[in-house]
């Protein structure tokens, strides 16, 4: 995302991360935010704008792990590797 984001618009592409970034810090409030994940378990969905945030909640550690940020334009075929 940032790539190419930025060498069409640095601008955009630096307020686009920081929602992301509010996005992902939103979670460490509301862990369970997210939408489960159906076809993989353990894993929950967080939207922002097309943006999916991928992440997995450790309760005993109180920790949640982000697992990708992924462009929900390009192909879901992809996002399974």
């Amino acid at each position: 995302m940032g790539v190419f984001l930025a060498a069409k618009s640095p601008a955009a592409a630096e307020r686009i991360g920081l929602e992301i970034v509010e996005a992902i810090f939103t979670l460490d409030r509301l862990p369970n935010l997210g939408a489960p994940m159906r076809k993989r378990p353990g894993l929950r969905k967080l939207v922002h704008r097309q943006w999916l945030i991928i992440y997995r909640v450790n309760a005993s550690a109180a920790l949640v792990e982000i697992i990708r940020i992924w462009d929900s334009r390009r192909d879901p075929v992809k996002l399974r590797t």
